[in-house]
């Protein structure tokens, strides 16, 4: 995908306010907008300043780093973790895609996925799909009949382990299709506090609690300094019982039009499940076995295998009580024993453009001429034409 013109990053757009988060934070080294050569060796102590100012400052620097982002394009490899009883020996390819999506909810994604044929032999086959849209209808392909549909849009584009939602764009559970950014999601919390980096997590976070989901999930984030504080560990947490839902974390960041972009990135989902006669409270001897697998990185690039990224996948799949002794949490499907673990999950990315928006005509250019789509919104079928007009 080439969109037009490329805009370079040209954030923050108060220079001085940024000038002031790198002394607060005492950063030292390149800075991709430009600014290094000015800024120099900081010396000053963040520990001198009062926590709400810290708070403060750290809030301005994530939105500074978020408005630089108007528009993402970029490929991935998604990997979905070993199972013994799918017959998956080590991490797999489960997807591999194009994807655009932008600040004004306009996505684009096609790709190729893994699916089971016939799900009692569990031979993987390979899909391709095509699917792209807005806030207000979807259009998707199947590629190899022209046949599509053209339907409300599901916010599939907004989930699972990408770096649109590593970075926090798609967080706010219930309404992904118009998620707000991280940083206003912050603003909105109940309260906010700093949280001062330590030796397992060197960066400095905010802990916000009701930020997301009408006040009943709290977000922590770690953002870092040395690339333009863009988030390197997201949290959430359901306030009920200290459920730690969802952990995003970038590994490895490339360097995408003067903004840093999450590159390697693991995704951890969790869930609880009610101690009492019956119930597991530990993972089964095949999840057990499954995890063995997985934390040898077996099946993943070499440059992916690092022992980083071994802790994140021992730390997502523990299986732990909660505050509440009657709650035990685990990796998403940790209790269906006839299921796989679905947690983590990992994504490579690539060749990514900041602030190269993709118009409607090179989505609609990818369509066949002779396309039929399938309306849901009004239960009719529509040519490739047709449904371009309902765009325009």
């Amino acid at each position: 995908m080439i969109g037009p013109a490329r805009r370079r990053c040209d954030r923050p757009r108060n220079r001085q306010v940024y000038l002031w988060l790198l002394l607060i934070f005492a950063v030292a080294g390149p800075e991709p907008c430009g600014f290094a050569d000015q800024v120099g060796t900081a010396n000053s102590d963040p520990a001198n300043l009062p926590p709400d100012e810290r708070a403060t400052a750290l809030l301005a620097a994530l939105e500074s780093y978020e408005t630089s982002i108007e528009s993402l394009q970029w490929e991935q490899d998604s990997y979905i973790a070993p199972s013994e009883d799918r017959r998956r020996h080590g991490w797999e390819v489960m997807e591999r895609s194009t994807r655009y999506i932008d600040s004004g909810w306009r996505y684009f994604h096609r790709s190729t996925f893994s699916s089971i044929d016939p799900p009692a032999r569990y031979e993987p086959t390979f899909d391709e799909s095509l699917y792209f849209g807005n806030g207000i209808r979807c259009v998707t392909l199947n590629i190899e009949n022209h046949r599509g549909m053209l339907t409300q849009p599901d916010g599939f584009s907004a989930e699972g382990c990408q770096i649109w939602r590593v970075m926090g764009r798609t967080l706010d559970y219930g309404n992904h299709v118009y998620s707000r950014p991280l940083y206003l999601a912050l603003r909105d919390a109940t309260s906010i506090e700093f949280l001062d980096s330590t030796p397992e997590c060197p960066w400095p976070g905010l802990r916000a609690e009701g930020a997301l989901f009408k006040g009943s999930i709290d977000v922590e984030v770690r953002l870092d300094p040395e690339r333009g504080f863009a988030p390197r560990v997201i949290r959430t947490f359901r306030r009920s019982d200290g459920l730690e839902m969802e952990t995003l974390a970038a590994l490895s960041y490339m360097l995408a039009d003067g903004v840093w972009i999450p590159e390697i990135t693991i995704q951890g989902t969790r869930t609880s499940v009610q101690a009492g006669v019956g119930a597991l409270t530990e993972l089964t001897d095949s999840h057990k076995r499954d995890v063995a697998v997985a934390v040898t990185m077996a099946g993943l690039p070499e440059d992916v295998k690092t022992p980083e990224l071994r802790r994140w996948i021992n730390e997502i799949t523990l299986v732990t009580p909660l505050a509440n002794p009657s709650l035990f949490s685990g990796p998403l499907c940790w209790n269906q024993q006839n299921e796989p673990l679905l947690s983590p999950q990992i994504c490579v990315a690539r060749n990514a453009h900041v602030n190269a928006p993709m118009t409607w005509d090179q989505m609609f250019a990818v369509l066949p001429d002779d396309g039929k789509f399938f309306s849901g919104l009004t239960g009719e079928w529509l040519t490739t034409q047709q449904v371009r007009e309902t765009f325009m």
